[in-house]
Parts: C-alpha cells; structure tokens; sequence
C-alpha cells in the first residue's frame, strides 16, 4: 500500500488487512486461503506464515482450521505451525487438504512423484515412476550433461 496506493502510514501487512476488513463485521466472516507448496511468487513473500502471524499476532479471537499436511516441506509454514499448535481454536482438518495441484488435476501421480523425489522416498517415486510412464515420458537421470544429450538428439528447438 505504501508503494502502490502512497499510503505513507499503512501500517498492515497484506494478509492482517483483509483481515482487520472481515474483523469488522459484527456477526462472523470468513476468509478461505487456498495454499500450494512452492507459490511464493515475489521475494520477500512471506507466504501463509504471514497469514498466521497475522490472526496470532491481531486477531486471537479468529477460529483457524488448517489443514494438518501444512506442515509437509514444500509448504514452508513449519515454524508457523508450531506458534498456533498451543492455540486455543485451531482445528485440524484433514479434508481442508488440496492434495492435487489444479494446475494439473489431471497428472496428479505426476505431482505425487516430484514430492516422492523432492521427500528422498525412493521405494514410493520407482512406483509412482512406473505409473506415471505410461501417460508421460520422464525420465531421470543425475547427470545434466546427458539429459543435454538426450533432449539434443529429440528435440527439434534445441
């Protein structure tokens, strides 16, 4: 707001605006945060830590349902997550989980397996490897040089 709108003496960060908004209606309000791993689009992003920093630090009387899978590396908000654990109303939700990217709802084996290889769990990523083969053409290897290589001799814009 200080950059884009010249409000010199805004004093909220992005989230804890909306926020302070919904904070005013006198019977409740909601506000739905749809969070995937690996958003942070701009630097200095601070992601869905700032959102609860924001209800801890402002708005304590605010109900938080989470999902429980927030805390998976690719999300980033496990020292968020620990700040709100002795939180009077925080409820964990399983079913608040968006487990499959809407950007590829229809690969989702294909997100599951970049998670299985980023998460070191190699027994999971062979299978879902073998699954995920049938409809798209991965392959994996540790050396860069031969995946230029490879890409060189198939690909017609290399």
């Amino acid at each position: 707001m200080r950059q884009k709108k010249h409000i010199s003496n805004f004093n909220h960060s992005e989230p804890e605006f909306p926020i302070s908004c919904l904070n005013r209606h006198r019977d409740w309000a909601v506000i739905v945060c749809l969070v995937g791993g690996g958003q942070e689009i701009n630097t200095g992003e601070a992601a869905i830590t700032e959102w609860i920093d924001s209800l801890l630090r402002s708005f304590p009387d605010w109900h938080i349902y989470i999902s429980p899978h927030l805390g998976d590396s690719e999300y980033g908000a496990g020292e968020a997550l620990g700040k709100i654990e002795a939180h009077p109303n925080v409820i964990y939700e399983d079913d608040l989980h968006l487990g499959v990217s809407m950007r590829s709802f229809r690969a989702e084996n294909v997100s599951l397996l970049v998670k299985q290889i980023l998460d070191l769990e190699v027994e999971g990523a062979r299978k879902t490897l073998d699954t995920v083969r049938t409809n798209y053409p991965i392959l994996i290897t540790r050396d860069l040089a031969k995946a230029k290589r490879w890409l060189r001799d198939r690909s017609p814009w290399y």
